[in-house]
């Protein structure tokens, strides 16, 4: 089973580094990570971490430049992301998105950062155990399911993730139930194609609202936007 969100040419440049817990921020499995939340991580858990890590490094990964900074906003504006907002980050990786949308929905909002591998789940979690980002809850997922409360959030978002399901109509229906009627979900991936993507989701009870083409202006990478009827 492929790990949610590891798989593609494109992943940002905080993806393929090597972790520490020097300096002031530590680059490890997918995020900057606070150097205060890597030093309360067990030893054993930052080496899995960065196993994971060269994993990716030796599948051949091309890495994009484009900051995450540059590209958030735009996730924001298509979710319709508001303080206090409850989101998810389905196959959230090493937190860097979670940490972006945990900042933007405020102490009075909630994340769900959710991801199949116990590593991740472990160093989100250290995340979420600081004052910081204590709107933070980190869900261990499975193949079929995200495990997110039913009905907890008003928008989800899956980056580089959808490709790598090995269930996808179940994944597709737990996403269906942790959503809540009219909120919106923002899929960015490059496979399946974009219309293949649509009509799958249609058939679990979305409706497409906006395709881009060319996410970020990047060739082969698109963006779909959904709302759940």
């Amino acid at each position: 089973m492929l790990a949610y969100g590891l798989v593609h040419p494109l992943v940002d440049s905080t993806h393929v580094h090597t972790a520490s817990r020097g300096g002031p921020d530590c680059i490890c499995a997918g995020a900057v990570l606070p150097s205060k939340v890597m030093r309360s991580l067990p030893r054993n858990v930052i080496l899995r971490m960065f196993l994971l890590t060269i994993g990716l490094s030796g599948a051949g990964m091309a890495l994009s430049q484009r900051s995450e900074k540059l590209e958030f906003p735009d996730i924001v504006d298509l979710l319709a992301l508001k303080e206090g907002n409850s989101v998810a980050d389905v196959g959230a990786g090493g937190g860097t998105w979670t940490m972006l949308l945990s900042k933007h929905a405020g102490p009075k909002g909630r994340v769900y950062a959710t991801d199949v591998k116990a590593p991740q789940v472990e160093g989100l979690r250290a995340i979420a155990s600081q004052s910081d980002y204590s709107n933070v809850t980190a869900i261990l997922g499975s193949e079929d399911d995200t495990r997110l409360p039913e009905a907890c959030c008003d928008a989800i978002l899956l980056r580089l993730v959808y490709h790598a399901f090995d269930k996808p109509d179940k994944m597709r229906a737990s996403l269906h139930r942790a959503l809540r009627p009219g909120g919106r979900i923002l899929i960015i991936d490059f496979r399946p194609d974009a219309k293949a993507l649509v009509e799958q989701m249609e058939s679990s009870g979305f409706q497409a609202k906006k395709t881009i083409d060319r996410w970020q202006g990047q060739e082969g990478v698109y963006a779909v936007l959904l709302v759940r009827n």
